[in-house]
Order: C-alpha cells, then sequence, then structure tokens
C-alpha cells in the first residue's frame, strides 16, 4: 500500500514514496481538503464530499482538542504554535511524510490559524516542513545525500565548539552532564525523554560555552533535523551513544581541546552511520 497509516486523520506516507503523494496531491486538488487517502482507496467515507470529509476531520479534532488556549509564558501564539510543533515533530507525534493540515492543527492547539500559518511559514524556511502547490504541507523527510550534508555541516561546527568549550565549559556543567549519562547508563531500559534531555544539554551547554551565539543557534537547528532518528527508532545506539557522551565530557573535564574534538567528531560519526543504516531499510 502507498499508505503506512494515519494520524490525526491523516495519511503518512513512506518516505520515498512520491507517486502515492502526487495520487493524493490531485484527489485534494479535487475535493478541497487533505481528508483523503492516496488514490481516493481503502476507506469508508471515499463518497463523501470535500464538504462532508472536512467537517469529520474538524469533528475529529474538537473532540482531541485542549480545553482551553495553550499557556503562552509571555510568548507570542506564533511562538506557541511553532514550540508545540516542533515538540511534536521531535517525539515523533507528526511523522516524516505525513500530511498536516492548518485548519485542523488551530482546532487541536485551540488557536486561531494565523499563528499557525506563521508557525509553519517558519519551520518551512528551517526545513522542517515541506509545501507542495502553495497549501499541501508535510513534515519534511531527509534523503541520503541530505543527511551526509548536514552531518558534515555538523562536525565542522561541533568539533570547533568542543574545542573553544574545553577552556571554558565549567566543572559544575561537566559534573551535571556526567551524573545525567551515568544514570541513564544504570537504567536496565532506556528512558527516551530523559535520554534526549541529557543529550540536549550536552550539545547544547558545549555550544553555548564557546561564547558565540550564532555558532549555537545553528548546531540547535541541525541538530532538530537529525533528532527525529530517536533512540526509539535506533535502541543499540543507546548504550554506544551515552559512552561516546562520556569520553566527550572526559576530554572537556581534562581541558584538552583536540581530545574534545576528536570525542566528538567520533560521536557524530556513528550517529551518522547509524542514522544511514535505518535509512537503508526504509
Amino acid at each position: 500500500m502507498a499508505c503506512t497509516g494515519r494520524t490525526g486523520g491523516l495519511p503518512v506516507f513512506r518516505p520515498d514514496d512520491a507517486d502515492a503523494f502526487l495520487r493524493f496531491a490531485r484527489d485534494v486538488s479535487r475535493n478541497g481538503d487533505c481528508a483523503t487517502g492516496p488514490g481516493g482507496g481503502g476507506s469508508d467515507d471515499n463518497n463523501a464530499t470535500g464538504t462532508d470529509k472536512r467537517r469529520m476531520m474538524e469533528s475529529t479534532a474538537l473532540s482531541n482538542k485542549s480545553a482551553s488556549p495553550p499557556e503562552a509564558d509571555g510568548r507570542s501564539l506564533s511562538e506557541v504554535a511553532y514550540d508545540t510543533l516542533i515538540e511534536r515533530i521531535m517525539n515523533l507525534s507528526l511523522k516524516p511524510g505525513q500530511m498536516i493540515n492548518e485548519r485542523l492543527l488551530s482546532i487541536d492547539m485551540n488557536i486561531s490559524r494565523t499563528p499557525v500559518r506563521e508557525a509553519l511559514t517558519r519551520l518551512e524556511s528551517e526545513g522542517l516542513v515541506t509545501r507542495y502547490n502553495g497549501r499541501l504541507i508535510t513534515i519534511r523527510n531527509f534523503s541520503f545525500h541530505e543527511i551526509v550534508c548536514i552531518f558534515y555541516v555538523r562536525k565542522l561546527l561541533e568539533t570547533e565548539a568542543a574545542r573553544l568549550a574545553a577552556s571554558r565549559i565549567s566543572d559544575e556543567t561537566l559534573e551535571k552532564l556526567e551524573g545525567m549519562f551515568s544514570d541513564q547508563m544504570g537504567r536496565p531500559v532506556p528512558e527516551l525523554g530523559n535520554h534526549w534531555d541529557a543529550d540536549d544539554l550536552l550539545h547544547g551547554d558545549i555550544a553555548e560555552a564557546t561564547g558565540n551565539s550564532t555558532l549555537a543557534e545553528m548546531i540547535k537547528n541541525l541538530r532538530r533535523k537529525t533528532r527525529i532518528f530517536s533512540i526509539k527508532r535506533m535502541p543499540e545506539r543507546f548504550v554506544p551513544g551515552s559512552r561516546e557522551h562520556l569520553d566527550i565530557i572526559e576530554a572537556l573535564r581534562k581541558r584538552d581541546p583536540e581530545a574534545a574534538a576528536a570525542a566528538m567528531e567520533r560521536h557524530l560519526e556513528n550517529s551518522k552511520q547509524s542514522i544511514l543504516n535505518v535509512m537503508s531499510t526504509f
């Protein structure tokens, strides 16, 4: 089948199934919504009108939406929508290849469509979503070549960040990071949330220790593009990845910039190879 399933009423396509997506796009153009699946088959509501499908989708979204608007905490609604979508992409609630719908997202988040539209435009500029024909939006799939290119740039940036951080990162920060990874290593089953909290802190603290906010932001944005390949999809990386993190911390503790850069490079190369191995099974 061309469609691997549905999330929130919307179809999820296999990463390389361009033909299925084009069939889906033509169906959307005819019906004026994103409710139907590829080729218009395999669903009891295929004969419903576009308006009927939109109503069914909105009814589903309304039944799942929050009872009250999200807490902004001083953020604009556009920032709230952006942060919410980023979180859903990172935790795979929104999967690569999945079609998303601005109207349904606004209903689900209980905010107006304008902030959602602004958030989607920002995600598009960051390369995390793709827009087709001005209206069809899908969560971005990354190709082998793109992953290789992203890791190439990550190596350049993060090895230099490790060099700079070796003389600047505090002992207190290193002790905190070491404790987090040691705790993770002691658990019989990896906890995805805790692992990513520790992973984000390590790479983020090293980047911030450089004192270069532009470098730190570039590293953060590139990491988002590879985080979709989580420990949940690569459980074999949990133990070696944690050990590699501890090697980086040890080199930083010794204030050895070249050892820190080398440990970071090994970690990123191993991560890249694991991601490419996962992608080869798609």
